[in-house]
């Protein structure tokens, strides 16, 4: 299941490495982040924590599903391997903010 933005929402994110007993595991060097689809999703990282970023609705009429990804090098106990995480994020219509009443043309009674 996707996580559901507004349009013109943004959401924190943070890269939580666990092995797999779920146990914490140190990264090494950067993360690199990526949004699958740049038309509805991006993705600022954070510049005084490159695991934490932000991800935002692109200003627009894009609605649909972009994939935010992490990639980084974790110590998970048998040396240094690449893993990637991954979130979908569903852009959908956001609230009503402005209702225009907008007349016809004129005709007799």
């Amino acid at each position: 299941m996707a996580f559901i933005l507004k349009d013109g929402q943004k959401v924190p994110l943070q890269l939580v490495i666990t092995d797999a007993e779920g146990n914490s595991a140190a990264g090494e060097g950067d993360p690199i982040w990526a949004s699958s689809d740049k038309t509805l999703v991006v993705v600022t990282v954070d510049a005084a924590d490159a695991t934490k970023a932000v991800a935002s609705t692109v200003p627009g009429p894009g609605l649909g599903t972009a994939t935010v990804s992490a990639v980084v090098d974790a110590d998970l106990g048998e040396g240094v391997t690449e893993v990637t995480g991954q979130l979908d994020i569903e852009v959908v219509a956001g609230d009503a903010a402005i209702v225009n009443i907008e007349a016809g043309t004129p005709e007799p009674r």
